[in-house]
């Protein structure tokens, strides 16, 4: 795993839990209005198999326990990275890694924050990859 993979990792995790809480939430709308059709009668010839809303229930509460052990995990490795950034003595190279690492900001806007040019963005990130 290269320090770019390490630092990323955050990142990466931060996405698969925010794409999972976009399921939960299409999941809930669709069991809200997901409805029984009572008008027609109807005999039964097999044993059921489970409701439409059961099987979105298990649905939810599975991606819920998933969705809580990713955050979980995204704490740890939160910790993990910041630790690691903290060790860099320079103040420019710690502050580009954690703009970029923890707060997942864009090059052009790391460049805002210090007020200069995106090159030289890259040039102190590179550093500081170095460094770590």
């Amino acid at each position: 795993m290269t320090t770019k993979e390490y630092l990323n990792r955050a990142y990466v995790l931060n996405k698969e839990i925010k794409k999972d809480k976009e399921i939960i939430a299409n999941l809930k709308d669709a069991a809200v209005n997901t409805s029984a059709n009572v008008s027609d009668e109807r005999v039964q010839t097999s044993a059921p198999t489970g409701s439409r809303m059961s099987t979105f229930v298990e649905m939810i509460v599975e991606l819920e326990n998933s969705v809580n052990k990713q955050e979980q995990e995204l704490k740890v490795v939160r910790d993990e990275i910041t630790t690691e950034i903290n060790k860099i003595t320079d103040i420019k190279q710690r502050l580009v890694l954690q703009l970029r690492y923890l707060d997942y900001y864009s090059w052009s806007n790391i460049a805002g924050v210090l007020c200069c040019s995106e090159s030289l963005v890259y040039k102190i990130h590179s550093d500081g990859l170095k460094n770590l």
